[in-house]
C-alpha cells in the first residue's frame, strides 16, 4: 500500500561522488564476507540473484528500479 501513495524523489539514494567510499564500502563488504562466511554466501547470492534474475525480467527490473 505505501508503494501506491508514496512520495516522489523518494527511492534509492545516489552513488556518492567520492570513489573512496565507493572502495571503502567494498573493502569492508569483502573483509565481513572472509570473517563471516554466512554473510559472504548471502552477499554472493544476492549479487548473482540480482545479475542474473532481476535485471532480465523486465517487470521485475521496473519493479526494483535496477
Amino acid at each position: 500500500m505505501w508503494r501506491k501513495r508514496k512520495p516522489e524523489g523518494l527511492g534509492a539514494p545516489a552513488r556518492p561522488k567520492s570513489r573512496k567510499v565507493t572502495v571503502t564500502v567494498l573493502i569492508l563488504l569483502l573483509v565481513c564476507g572472509a570473517l563471516m562466511p554466512l554473510l559472504g554466501l548471502s552477499l554472493v547470492a544476492v549479487v548473482l540473484l540480482d545479475w542474473l534474475v532481476i535485471r532480465r525480467i523486465k517487470p521485475l527490473k521496473r519493479w526494483f528500479a535496477a
